[in-house]
């Protein structure tokens, strides 16, 4: 695929100004525009997709905006199809390969930034990668606790865990 880097893009100038090199600038456009993600603008309207998917809220370009650089090291990793998810959660039921749980846990993070997003939302003074950090702890719970052979969906219980999770910690903060 043959492209030119526009240097004046955000995308460009945000990844120089965390200390990317040139090199890696490179191959993230490259990822980027197979993907047909090329601009940041496209990255972030395929997080805002992602938050609005799950909520269906307005979105808030500042929190986006705070998002993005989690949302950029995520995006990439390979998205699991729902019946390859099924039998994978009932082999890590069976054997508890980490290899497996971190395949897992990659894939369903995504839904721990939507989720982070509703409660920023609705609580502005919280910090979003607190949010995220605290949501990412909800989400192995789900995974260790889960039991693929019950009739509840992976989705229900990964919301239910790291909502609860996010709850509990700001609660006991507030408390304390």
């Amino acid at each position: 695929m043959n492209f030119e880097i526009d240097k004046s893009d955000q995308l460009y100038k945000y990844l120089q100004n965390i200390g990317v090199s040139e090199e890696q600038i490179e191959d993230e456009y490259k990822t980027f525009a197979t993907s047909g993600l090329a601009k940041i603008s496209d990255i972030k309207k395929a997080l805002a997709d992602e938050v609005y998917g799950n909520f269906g809220e307005e979105i808030d370009e500042q929190i986006l905006e705070s998002l993005l650089p989690y949302y950029l090291d995520i995006k990439n990793i390979e998205a699991v199809k729902q019946n390859e998810l099924k039998e994978m959660l009932q082999k890590y039921f069976e054997t508890k390969s980490d290899e497996l749980a971190k395949t897992i846990i990659s894939s369903q993070l995504t839904k721990v930034i939507a989720i982070a997003y509703h409660f920023k939302i609705k609580n502005p003074d919280l910090i979003i990668e607190d949010l995220i950090q605290v949501g990412n702890i909800g989400l192995i719970t789900a995974l260790k606790k889960y039991n693929p052979y019950t009739k509840l969906n992976f989705d229900d219980y990964i919301a239910y865990w790291v909502r609860n999770e996010i709850i509990n910690e700001f609660l006991t903060e507030d408390r304390g």
